[in-house]
């Protein structure tokens, strides 16, 4: 079931082109890259008016978008940049502690190793380590708790007190 096309009528026949006079071709030949000529809003009727406005509106909107969403990225690439170097400096920074630790540097030893890579790292520690005593302590203030003296038993202080005064 197809519906019959009604034929337009004479007003509402749409322009044709006609075929170029003689007259036109011996003017300027028409090329592709000549600009075409625009056709002014007051020309279009009304309907046509209303939906190249809102094809305009359209695209100044994407446009709009489309710059906003450039700076967008920008700034994500800016900030992504950052981040992937505070990475690496992270990075780095851990490793020098874990090559330190392996190797029993005190904290004042591990800020010389200056290398960036696991291996350099490791033979600036090695090198490091030659020049220290092996194990790394921390102060105690003069006494070492794990040393045992028999004196410092209370119970044992007052027996023999009380065997000094009798």
């Amino acid at each position: 079931m197809t519906d019959p096309k009604p034929t337009p009528t004479s007003d509402e026949t749409e322009p044709t082109l006609a075929a170029p006079s003689p007259e036109a071709s011996t003017d300027a030949p028409a090329t592709s890259s000549d600009p075409v000529e625009p056709v002014g809003d007051g020309e279009l009727p009304a309907w046509a008016r209303t939906e190249l406005d809102r094809a305009r509106r359209e695209a100044a909107n994407y446009r709009s978008r489309l710059r906003q969403t450039e700076e967008s990225l920008t700034e994500n690439k800016k900030s992504l940049e950052d981040l992937e170097k505070s990475r690496a400096g992270l990075e780095v920074d851990l490793a020098r502690a874990q090559v330190a630790g392996r190797h029993a540097l005190p904290d004042e030893l591990a800020a010389l190793l200056t290398a960036t890579s696991v291996d350099e790292l490791e033979k600036q520690a090695e090198t490091l380590a030659k020049y220290t005593s092996g194990t790394a302590t921390a102060p105690t203030g003069g006494l070492d708790p794990s040393a045992s003296n028999d004196e410092s038993d209370p119970v044992a202080i007052a027996k023999q007190i009380r065997a000094e005064r009798y």
